[in-house]
């Protein structure tokens, strides 16, 4: 409709401009009838070949229908944006009479055509659909894709399944198995009890073990092992076994059921069948076996399992599945989750399959390529016993050739027979929702073993228009909630390669120059020098992270499309100073913006980019002139955004005044990590209090020199919290009858080279810091006064770094929680008196670094409870003269003690190094950041 508008507004005919319009909406509305019957159409096209060529054009057709919209669409948005622009009315009018006339002369046709072929594939298809009987939905279909299985163990050998055989056997026997929370069979008639405090009920008599894995896993054939196993069989008065596949028809599955316990029974109402079953499971011990079982069996299974309940105690039931939300629905146990086999076990039963009474040792040429195919299944037995069947050298006189053809093939070129491994695994693929499938089948432009990134994905369905809207939900979070749906079999797909007969508008190619004059072009992922594009556009991921791209063209910001950017770290310094960037106000992901004085760099360019998630760092957030300029980058509008980072340029030796007003009104919307680079102002800004940070959990406060207090915001009595603020932001009462709101979220703390602040009493205490588990405080060299005394209150508190803060003055000794884990002092005042009295009981230490600390007397190492202390450092410690001898040392895996001239235990300077792993070598880390803050400092002293 905006299209139309457009049209008439710059003076085109209404009959026309209506008659678009009519046309638009009739497209609109045909396409979701065409993904329905793409949906459909599926189902039939492994049976017809000519429904197969006629769904891959349908697909076509719709595709090249959605670009059509799309294009239209983008049309509009530039022209939105050139009228944002323009300054003279003359130019207006031109610019839209020109829109129009492209609008109508070039759209109507191109519409009118594709409508046209759109009804006629449709037509088509319906037609064939109707004549072949496939007109009902795929669940109805009489004839299932894969073969009904039995309890007849169909494999004269089974290799590989010992141990899984016994781990089921041991589920199904009388230990005592541990009833899962919140997932039970319950019904007001059951006989169940409760058994875990807080948790659902387990049914007293009768559990359900599920059993998942991707098709040809061997899941069945587990099954089929542990029923005929001799154990089970004297344990088990009654085994039956059913194999439900397909439509979940309640009727049906429970008449198979009582034929496996008698007779066959005549054709009864659902009802005398489940008072039957009912009479016949009542006083005896049982074994049902429930063999693939699908998702559509969710909304029935409360009903079918009513008469299941009342089997005698220790009753089994085994429900083997490939879906982990059938498992979740149905168990009663912690399912099995099956793997593939080892590899070696794979090849000794391809080998069997391949070579059949053949020795492989005569043929090593063939042994060698036979082993590494079999090194590509994946540990699949299935697919061991298709390609090995393919080889089989008794039935066929096959050459070495057609082995490495064979080798050399992917599974879905080579020739199958019905029922083997490709249909097990289109089955997984035709039984997803609709809206899904197209998501999974993006994924097979990629290269096998492609290691995907989770927003990366999301990013790529979004831009294909294959995630619906979720009502306030936005696209990329709908796209999460289909990801993790999606993921379950994805593995297996991904490393098959299988053809989805999918055709998608996307682009991957490694250029030197690309310019998209092409239409339609939704992703492009490249390895470029330079990067030209076109301002029409509908690029919506642009991923050129991995490529050595220099730098960024000006044209960029005209993508008002795009909502993933992904560029090499140089290019992103570049991206912050575009003019313009304001434009794509779809963009997900901006890591830096640079603010400028000249229009098209202000702070008012992020005004509208309201879908940013992740951090965002504004620098030269100096050239802000006002309050009024900073409110205009509409911060808080930003709901997404996590992280915000906010750098002036250092200036240590003039106070501004100005800063104070220009942080006012950068009001961020709910971060979590909040940074503050070279502030120049004296006043941290009103927004600052709990109530507008309930979601805090990172504070950083670096080089702000004019900074001497950080206050903590009271309240009276009387005010009392509302909306989101009373759920987020706790409160405590203190002693004089105020209530003092809390940081609840705030877990690290970091304040840096803030030299004139002095007190930091009523900042950190525990009523405002109750979560705290890291603080570093570093290069605050006038600050006097910090209550450690009350540290001990931190019970959350695992790291605490108090560096360069030589006019401390500490009355009171620093008491410390037991919590504590890593510990580094170095050159503040008094603080090092509190060593080694603050060092009493703290069991979870690990780490000790005491730098120019020269009030230290003693480390008494040998009587301190440091079992789990694997790292020490001492240096510059004038007075340290004791350690508890060098015996103490020994358990102490790096040690580093230098320059500690009344030390005489041991010898100096020592270096241990014995910490090996990457975990233990990760705590070295902690101490490695003395000189990364150390060289910050010198560079920003420099600058």
């Amino acid at each position: 409709m905006e299209t139309v508008q457009c049209i008439i507004l710059a003076g085109a005919s209404i009959v026309e401009a209506t008659q678009l319009d009519n046309d638009l909406s009739r497209l609109r509305t045909s396409l979701p009838r065409a993904r329905v019957l793409i949906d459909r159409a599926e189902w039939g096209r492994f049976k017809n070949k000519e429904l197969a060529v006629l769904l891959s054009l349908l697909k076509d057709t719709t595709h090249d229908a959605e670009d059509l919209l799309r294009k239209l669409d983008d049309q509009v948005l530039q022209q939105n944006m050139k009228e944002a622009n323009q300054s003279r009315v003359g130019q207006f009018v031109s610019s839209s009479l020109k829109l129009a006339k492209s609008l109508l002369s070039g759209s109507k046709a191109r519409v009118k055509e594709g409508q046209s072929r759109l009804d006629k594939v449709v037509a088509e298809i319906e037609g064939i659909l109707s004549f072949t009987g496939l007109t009902v939905e795929p669940l109805q279909l009489d004839k299932p894709l894969m073969p009904e299985t039995s309890s007849v163990i169909s494999e004269p050998v089974v290799f590989g399944r010992d141990k899984e055989q016994d781990h089921v056997i041991k589920l199904l026997g009388v230990l005592p198995i541990k009833c899962r929370s919140a997932k039970r069979m319950k019904s007001e008639n059951s006989r169940a009890i409760q058994v875990v405090s807080g948790k659902k009920a387990c049914m007293e008599d009768v559990s359900i073990l599920p059993i998942v894995g991707i098709g040809g896993v061997g899941k069945t054939t587990l099954c089929q092992l542990v029923y005929n196993d001799s154990r089970v069989k004297a344990h088990f008065e009654m085994r039956m076994w059913v194999c439900v596949y397909g439509l979940f028809d309640i009727r049906r599955i429970t008449k198979e059921i009582i034929e496996c316990t008698s007779a066959e029974i005549s054709d009864l109402s659902l009802n005398a069948l489940q008072v039957e079953l009912r009479r016949q499971l009542e006083e005896q011990r049982f074994l049902l076996i429930l063999d693939d079982v699908w998702p559509n069996a969710n909304q029935e299974w409360q009903r079918f399992s009513a008469p299941l309940r009342y089997g005698r105690q220790g009753s089994m039931i085994l429900v083997t599945t490939r879906s982990l939300k059938v498992a979740d629905l149905v168990g009663t146990i912690e399912p099995v989750k099956l793997k593939g086999l080892p590899t070696d076990i794979v090849w000794e039963f391809f080998k069997k399959c391949a070579f059949s009474k053949e020795q492989p040792e005569s043929y090593p040429k063939l042994q060698d390529i036979g082993q590494s195919i079999a090194s590509r299944l994946c540990g699949s037995p299935l697919a061991a016993k298709t390609l090995g069947g393919l080889l089989d050298m008794e039935l066929r006189q096959l050459t070495e050739q057609h082995w490495i053809t064979i080798q050399n093939s992917e599974l879905w070129e080579l020739p199958h027979e019905e029922n083997e491994i490709l249909p097990a695994l289109q089955l997984s693929y035709l039984y997803l929702p609709q809206e899904l499938k197209r998501c999974f089948a993006i994924c097979s432009i990629f290269q096998k073993d492609y290691s995907f990134e989770r927003d990366e994905l999301v990013d790529i369905w979004v831009a294909q228009g294959f995630v619906a809207s979720g009502g306030s939900m936005r696209l990329e979070d709908m796209g999460i909630v289909d990801e993790c749906f999606l993921m379950q079999d994805f593995v297996y797909w991904n490393r098959r390669r299988m053809p989805l007969q999918f055709v998608i508008r996307q682009s991957r190619w490694t250029v030197k120059f690309l310019s998209t004059q092409r239409t339609g072009i939704l992703l492009v992922s490249i390895n470029c020098i330079h990067l030209g594009l076109e301002p029409d556009s509908s690029l919506q991921v642009f991923d050129a992270n991995r490529s050595s791209l220099k730098t960024v063209h000006q044209d960029l910001t005209k993508l008002v499309n795009l909502r993933s950017l992904a560029l090499p770290p140089k290019c992103l310094q570049k991206l912050s100073t575009l003019m313009g960037i304001g434009n794509m106000s779809s963009l997900r992901n901006l890591t830096y913006f640079t603010v400028g004085r000249v229009n098209g760099r202000r702070i008012t360019e992020p005004k509208h980019m309201n879908q940013l998630t992740g951090t965002l760092t504004i620098r030269y957030v100096g050239n802000i002139r006002s309050k009024e300029e900073a409110t205009e980058a509409r911060l808080v509008d930003k709901q997404y955004l996590r992280g915000l980072i906010l750098q002036w340029r250092s200036d240590r030796f003039k106070l501004r005044s100005a800063d104070n007003e220009v942080l006012e009104g950068l009001y961020p919307s709910r971060i979590e990590h909040l940074k503050l680079g070279g502030f120049g102002g004296d006043v941290l800004s009103s927004w600052f209090k709990p109530g507008n940070l309930p979601t805090l959990r990172i504070l950083e406060l670096c080089d702000a020199y004019f900074l001497r207090y950080l206050s903590v915001t009271f309240h009276s009595l009387e005010h009392t919290l509302s909306g989101d603020d009373s759920t987020h932001c706790a409160s405590s009462r203190s002693s004089n009858g105020i209530t003092r709101a809390r940081l609840t979220s705030l877990t690290t703390l970091v304040i840096c080279s803030c030299h004139n602040l002095i007190n930091l009493d009523q900042f950190l205490c525990l009523e405002f810091l109750p979560s705290v588990k890291s603080i570093d405080i570093y290069g605050c060299e006038n600050i006097v006064s910090i209550p450690v005394h009350t540290f001990v209150g931190f019970t959350c508190l695992h790291d605490l770094k108090i560096r360069g803060c030589w006019k401390l003055v500490c009355p009171r000794e620093m008491v410390l929680p037991n919590s504590i884990q890593r510990i580094e002092v170095w050159n503040c005042g008094e603080l090092d008196r509190s060593f080694p009295g603050c060092l009493h009981y703290l069991p979870s230490l690990t780490l000790l670094h005491l730098r120019s600390c020269h009030h230290v007397e003693l480390i008494p190492l040998n009587s301190m409870n440091t079992n789990k202390l694997t790292c020490l450092v001492l240096r510059f410690c004038s007075k340290l003269s004791a350690i508890g001898g060098s015996h103490a040392l020994l358990h102490i895996k790096h040690v580093e003690i230098s320059n500690c001239p009344e030390l005489t235990e041991v010898h100096q300077p020592l270096l241990n190094k014995g910490l090996r792993t990457k975990a233990e070598k990760e705590v070295l880390k902690f101490i490695q950041e003395y000189w990364s803050y150390t060289m910050f400092s010198l560079d920003a002293i420099q600058k």
